[in-house]
């Protein structure tokens, strides 16, 4: 009724010549919408799964026949020294998840690409980049996730509080993850600490970050569209990364680059 008032109030001081019309025309719809509720937040919708699950047991693919000769290091060879750190079972589970996405990259890799499997970040103290693609002056940076797998579930920012937490949250009909918490990880800065210390050793590369769920005995848990934390660390499985990298255009690696990758390897 009070905006229904404020409405008259206004058509009848422009009729009169008091306001402008150009003015009642601003001032009507501020008259129309309804103020929220001071402290009040906008609803939030729940994202859309963007990456949808694999729910398939886990075989260890074979290489391309060519894919031994460009790759190096060893999966999980930063870990080595961590057991005193975070025990036995979580570094047995990180090397591997470390082994799976070197066996997928190493199933489907172009050709050109080198890659190398768990470098130094120098400077940056226990923070191991768990493999690097080269290809032509692009160097990717992938950390390997085997996180919680549950049928119907995906991995998502909504409903998380705290920096770089993930839910895993029951997908609705309309393939929103918004249904009942499964699981909870989080993400840390890691990755983006790795990404800008690499740029800052490879000027002359493009230097992108990505976190990869690899899969688990299972299969591998879906990705909703918000799984990215504020540093710009996206989260998604290690067969849509695959599925874009192969359908990108591929150059011969930067020789230089690889020889200093060559001296970052862990082992």
């Amino acid at each position: 009724m009070k905006r229904l008032i404020l409405v008259l109030a206004v058509i009848v001081l422009v009729l009169a010549g008091i306001l402008p019309w150009w003015l009642g025309v601003a001032l009507v719809p501020l008259a129309v919408v309804p103020a929220r509720p001071r402290g009040a937040t906008p609803a939030v919708s729940a994202p859309v799964v963007r990456v949808g699950e694999r729910r398939e047991p886990w075989f260890p693919p074979d290489p391309r026949p060519d894919a031994d000769g460009r790759m190096f290091g060893v999966p999980g060879g930063g870990l080595a020294s961590a057991t005193g750190v975070f025990g036995a079972e979580r570094v047995d589970a990180g090397v591997e998840g470390e082994t799976r996405l070197a066996r997928l990259v190493a199933s489907r890799l172009p050709s050109g690409p080198l890659v190398f499997l768990s470098l130094k970040t120098p400077g940056m103290g226990d923070v191991d980049v768990d493999c690097a693609v080269l290809d032509g002056h692009v160097l990717w940076l992938l950390d390997a996730k085997m996180w919680t797998f549950e049928p119907g579930c995906a991995w998502t920012r909504y409903g998380a509080s705290g920096e770089g937490v993930m839910l895993l949250r029951r997908v609705d009909a309309e393939g929103r993850a918004s249904g009942d918490v499964v699981a909870e990880r989080r993400l840390s800065r890691s990755m983006i600490m790795a990404r800008d210390a690499y740029r800052r050793l490879f000027p002359g590369l493009d230097v992108r970050a990505r976190t990869l769920l690899t899969p688990t005995d299972r299969g591998v848990a879906g990705v909703a569209a918000d799984a990215l934390t504020p540093q710009g660390s996206r989260l998604e499985t290690a067969y849509s990364w695959l599925d874009m990298f192969e359908r990108l255009g591929h150059a011969a690696p930067d020789m230089r680059a690889a020889r200093r990758l060559m001296g970052l390897l862990n082992g």
